[in-house]
């Protein structure tokens, strides 16, 4: 599961690098709301059935996401992934558990906000957590498009 680096805190180059929709005053609301992640290289950040309590925002290195893939114990990567890309972002609208592991493939930096953290934000600046979430949403149409390029292309 996560550990926050509590020594650690998200500057505005930071909320910057993640967040470039949003202005410079909601990235200052934002702030108190994230944390510093921090995953050497093969580290995991979750695993299946991890339970879904937080989305990342990658600062630096990257990460590689699997899925299972039926057989056995083995899975598959189904995407590598870079900055400034969000990770387990279903976690902010209660999907309950990860459904596909991820691990740093380099020493990665991210950023994370927790569900509750979310959720706190969103009742006190709704609309930030809207701008947050419609982002969230199109980075997630663009995936799915994305696969489904990529699954049509092999069948």
């Amino acid at each position: 599961m996560s550990r926050p680096d509590l020594s650690a805190v998200a500057t505005p180059e930071d909320l910057a690098r993640v967040f470039p929709f949003l202005s410079q005053q909601e990235r200052a609301i934002v702030q108190p709301f994230v944390t510093i992640c921090r995953r050497a290289a093969a580290e995991p950040l979750f695993t299946i059935g991890d339970g879904a309590d937080a989305c990342y925002l990658l600062l630096s290195g990257s990460v590689a996401v699997k899925k299972q893939t039926g057989y056995g114990r083995n899975s598959q990567v189904i995407a590598l992934l870079s900055p400034p890309a969000p990770v387990g972002e279903g976690a902010l609208v209660g999907s309950g558990e990860h459904l596909t592991a991820v691990h740093a493939v380099v020493d990665t930096v991210l950023l994370r906000l927790a569900a509750d953290d979310f959720d706190n934000l969103a009742a006190r600046h709704p609309q930030i957590a809207l701008s947050i979430m419609g982002h969230l949403l199109r980075i997630t149409g663009l995936r799915l498009e994305k696969c489904s390029a990529r699954l049509a292309h092999i069948l």
